[in-house]
């Protein structure tokens, strides 16, 4: 993992001072406006918001912002080594300074690009006045609307705009619009400067200004060369405008007057830009029309097969498109993924570095995105598009490989592989690295996928660990995905859920029915059929549920188990029976996320028997009937819903619509059926209740939590049943925030997060009580953790 716990200590080693926000370096209350730190060597992160900033000989001067924007938000930074684009997120190094009040970085050591193509910050709407005499916009992106020019260019290129709240000048440093006296702009978008005592508004394009008047319109045709495709799903874009063409490709958009580079763009095909395309008040501007070509699809072995020593891809920094299965999910605590051929093995295998499209593991997806070198690891990011072609896919098997190989060999990067008969050399650092060797030589053994397992010693020894290959901080490490990637020889080989449930056979009768299996799988839902059994899964999704009829053991929600059992077909529906040896490892984990699901899929779809699922905006199309059973649809095709937890269902009327429906899918007189397992796991979305959001499951686990010589870490996890925009922190017992571990929108679902006793800066906390505290749109659940050392 990228290891920047390390990096700060680093840091501070050096005597650099670790600025978490641009806003710490701006925000002063001093009449002169100047930083409080200046002066000093700082390491601060930020979106570039402008480049070419006065451009001249080899300098490449740039300004940044927090994401959020605002404020005190922004600062220049004066560079002449590094290269940088509109919308790279980077973290540098240099030295706070004061050129003549105008705060800057400047004498920059070290800077890295984290990710490109992120969104810019909107700009701050604010008056001329305003402008002229704020410190705290210097540097910030703004906006000033219904301006007119006052005072035209002089030699400089400065002019004077008003918004009749009082004069502010315009500058030329990134582009110039040919300002004359009075002349009219809707808006004027650009950087606040400060130069000779004088604040100024700098635009970066023509995209920055728009001329005042009535909107006008663009209109063209869109076409799909050589290929199929609906070309009504094109998109057709301008300045955060869109249009979609309909059957005929034809499409219109209204547009503010101004100049404009308009795209459009169809996953699957390549983008098409045509440049300053001028849009007049009151006029229509036509004949702006693409031809949409198919984007060349390649393998994953095509973007990894190198014999550059350099290991770097042939196609970096080339947008492809590429289609693969899921082999790994949840990196990184976030939307992360991996992709494999069918085929895998060597060089096929490929990380991609996305945030919005959650997946799941045996996914067959189709991405479009550029390959980028991240130090070393080949990744696929700027994301344009993600299609999930189909779910519940077998994975190729594990290629086998030795320990040495794993630790030295480009092939393996982003390969799901398997070592055998290896024995622990070194215990986890305060990273959850650790090591392991099967005779060949020691490799890495990581926690990309949140698994840590449990209560290792030195020479503790596994038949196999399977995982998947990353490439960081110079070292390849193998993250193992869940307990069933590993194989301790103890006891009978686990036997991931998947195995036991996935099948080609038109009976859907599992391919292990009749055979004993041992499982150590997460138990997902109890008091099924009057309290007799419970439901496992290891990692969720299609093919990874099952239900164990049991009359003896009485696990909860969120145990780790680990049982052996009998496969069975009970008339169609695959179930674990004849329990023996079962042990309870742990309790309280967090559940996956659940799969969100069409009702025709529920209805008709194997891949999700004894599966926790989800069903959307859906409207009840038969009531309930004397065995408990109603019937929902949203628009796909019907499924049932049924009790077999026990909920006692609201008054049901046909056409009454329900946002969503959670449950564990079973099999009964021939039919699928959703059971959910609480009440609050069905929401209609209406009246009070809309946005009321239900948290449960809020734990910490392990508490106490011990941070010894090498640190460990703390596990928080919670389930929302409604999407929420959310807060979960830690805070000392005076109430100050000193750690934020989570922010922003999240969708339904379970998570966990790991927090390592470090607070914001990286610094380790002493020990005693603390509290932790999810805050979720109008509700608070807090508690305790104590630290002990």
């Amino acid at each position: 993992m990228r290891r920047v716990l390390l990096l700060l200590v680093l840091l501070i080693m050096s005597s650099v001072i670790w600025s978490e926000t641009v806003y710490d370096i701006q925000y002063t209350t001093d009449p002169s406006g100047d930083s409080p730190l200046a002066g000093q060597i700082v390491t601060v992160s930020g979106i570039v918001t402008a480049t070419n900033w006065y451009v001249s000989g080899n300098a490449n001067r740039f300004f940044i912002s927090d994401p959020e924007g605002g404020e005190w938000h922004g600062i220049f930074v004066f560079n002449y080594d590094f290269e940088v684009e509109l919308g790279d997120e980077v973290e540098l190094t240099a030295e706070v300074s004061e050129y003549f009040g105008f705060t800057e970085l400047t004498n920059l050591t070290e800077l890295t690009v984290l990710s490109s193509g992120n969104p810019v910050p909107e700009p701050l709407e604010v008056t001329t006045l305003a402008v002229s005499g704020t410190e705290a916009y210097e540097s910030v992106l703004v906006q000033v609307n219904d301006v007119v020019v006052t005072v035209g260019p002089n030699n400089y290129g400065e002019a004077f705009i008003d918004d009749g709240s009082g004069e502010c000048q315009t500058d030329d440093a990134m582009y110039s619009y040919e300002p004359v006296a009075g002349n009219e702009y809707q808006y004027i978008i650009g950087i606040v400067d400060y130069s000779y005592d004088e604040y100024g508004l700098n635009p970066r394009s023509a995209m920055d200004v728009a001329v005042a008047g009535e909107p006008g319109y663009i209109e063209g045709m869109v076409e799909l060369d050589g290929g199929a495709g609906n070309v009504e799903d094109a998109i057709v874009s301008a300045a955060g405008h869109t249009a979609s063409p309909n059957e005929y490709g034809e499409y219109d958009m209204e547009l503010p007057p101004g100049t404009y580079n308009v795209t459009a763009s169809l996953a699957g095909y390549s983008p098409m830009t045509l440049t300053d395309v001028l849009v007049e008040e009151d006029e229509t501007t036509s004949g702006i029309d693409f031809t949409l070509t198919p984007s060349a699809e390649v393998t994953i072995y095509d973007i990894q097969y190198t014999e550059d020593i350099s290991g770097d891809s042939p196609y970096t920094s080339q947008v492809v498109t590429v289609s693969g299965i899921v082999s790994g999910a949840d990196f990184g605590g976030n939307n992360f993924f991996f992709i494999t051929s069918e085929e895998g093995g060597a060089w096929n295998g490929l990380y991609v570095y996305q945030y919005d499209v959650v997946v799941a593991q045996g996914d067959n997806v189709t991405i479009t995105g550029e390959i980028s070198e991240y130090f070393g690891f080949t990744e696929l990011g700027s994301i344009s598009e993600i299609v999930i072609n189909s779910s519940g896919n077998a994975l190729p098997a594990a290629v086998e490989v030795t320990t040495a190989e794993v630790a030295s060999e480009e092939a393996y990067e982003s390969v799901l592989v398997k070592v055998n008969n290896v024995s622990v050399t070194e215990l986890p650092n305060e990273y959850n690295e650790w090591l392991v060797d099967d005779g060949s030589g020691d490799c890495q053994v990581d926690d990309g996928f949140g698994f840590i397992y449990p209560d290792l010693a030195i020479d503790d020894q596994f038949v196999s660990i399977t995982g998947i290959i990353d490439y960081s901080f110079d070292t390849y490490g193998l993250h193992p995905r869940s307990m069933a990637d590993f194989n301790t020889g103890g006891n009978p080989e686990f036997t991931p859920i998947y195995d036991i449930q996935y099948t080609e056979d038109a009976s859907g009768d599992s391919p292990l029915a009749g055979q004993s299996v041992t499982v150590e799988a997460l138990v997902t839902g109890v008091g099924y059929s009057g309290g007799i059994g419970y439901f496992l899964t290891n990692e969720g999704g299609a093919w990874d549920g099952i239900y164990v009829y049991d009359s003896e053991n009485s696990p909860a929600r969120g145990d780790l188990v680990r049982l052996t059992a009998e496969v069975s077909e009970y008339f169609g529906y695959t179930e674990l029976g004849d329990v023996t040896d079962f042990q309870i490892i742990s309790s309280g984990n967090a559940l996956p996320t659940y799969p969100s699901i069409t009702t025709q899929e529920l209805a008709t779809e194997e891949a999700y028997e004894g599966v926790y699922v989800a069903i959307h905006n859906v409207t009840i199309t038969q009531e309930s009937n004397d065995y408990g059973e109603w019937f929902v649809d949203d628009g796909s095709g019907e499924c049932q819903i049924d009790d077999g937890f026990g909920v006692t269902f609201p008054e049901l009327q046909i056409g009454d619509e329900i946002s969503h429906i959670y449950g564990l899918v079973d099999y009964s007189f021939s039919e699928y059926g959703l059971n959910p397992q609480f009440d609050y796991e069905i929401d209609y979305g209406q009246d009070n209740d809309e946005n009321i959001v239900t948290v449960v499951d809020l734990k910490a686990y392990p508490n106490p939590f011990r941070a010894a010589g090498e640190r460990s870490v703390i596990n928080f996890s919670y389930t929302l049943e409604n999407a929420s925009e959310l807060e979960l922190a830690v805070y000392n017992i005076r109430g100050q925030k000193i750690a934020q571990l989570a922010e922003g929108m999240q969708p339904a679902g379970t998570y966990q997060i790991s927090w390592n006793g470090r607070d914001t800066a990286g610094a380790a906390l002493p020990a005693g009580i603390y509290l932790y505290q999810l805050r979720a749109e109008g509700i608070a659940k807090s508690a305790k953790i104590l630290l002990l050392k």
